[in-house]
């Protein structure tokens, strides 16, 4: 990693490395093989004041292959591929957002962010694909109320967040602060069908609405 603060504000590049190892025995034998498949990736984040130091620009990027458990929503780093041995799969992620200092007791901030992550599928003897954003799945139950045997996979999550917080009290004994924030999250899985042939798509999004209050004692 290096990273670099200058008057234009705060910047760093990074690489990731990582190691998947798995073990296997063959069939009707004793002998355990190990397995070890690399991944990682590279990325950067920049954080620069907009023609003033009470406004910033933040945003961050991870791209690579087996870093899914580095973004918020944990993406799966590996699946199987054809020999049951792990390999990484592939995943972008990213953020871009602004945060506003009004004055010394208020923080507003705003940020949008997308994780993705790509196909790693093989095809089976049995003419059925398998893997990570396999093609083929029957997705016949996502589109089902109260069904829990949905079984889609997760291609891609993007989010909108604005909030801020309040720092409305100092005292000898601390400091309160208050905290409200919003967040839209939407959710879409790789294709499937619906057991008859026709393609589907499953998709869902989340609205929150988070309110907080946190007292720091002598701070």
């Amino acid at each position: 990693k290096d990273a670099e603060d200058t008057r234009f504000g705060h910047s760093e590049v990074f690489g990731l490395g990582r190691w998947f190892r798995s073990l296997s025995t063959a069939r009707g034998g004793t002998a355990t093989r190990k397995h070890t498949h690399c991944g990682g990736g590279v990325g950067a984040g920049l954080t620069t004041p907009l023609g003033t130091k009470n406004l910033q620009l933040a945003g961050n990027i991870l791209a690579g292959e087996g870093v899914g458990r580095y973004g918020p929503s944990l993406l799966p780093d590996t699946t199987l591929n054809s020999r049951g041995q792990l390999t990484p799969v592939p995943e972008i992620i990213g953020s871009l957002g602004l945060i506003g200092h009004p004055n010394k007791s208020v923080l507003l901030y705003t940020y949008g962010g997308v994780e993705t992550a790509g196909r790693k599928s093989y095809l089976g003897n049995d003419g059925q694909q398998y893997g990570y954003g396999a093609r083929g799945i029957n997705l016949h139950d996502c589109y089902v109320e109260f069904v829990s045997s949905c079984n889609a996979q997760t291609h891609t999550l993007a989010s909108f967040t604005a909030g801020g917080w309040w720092h409305f009290m100092q005292g000898h004994y601390g400091s309160v602060m208050a905290g409200l924030q919003y967040t839209y999250i939407r959710k879409l899985a790789f294709k499937g069908t619906d057991g008859m042939g026709n393609s589907l798509s499953p998709t869902t999004f989340g609205n929150t609405v988070y309110v907080t209050f946190r007292y720091f004692p002598f701070q």
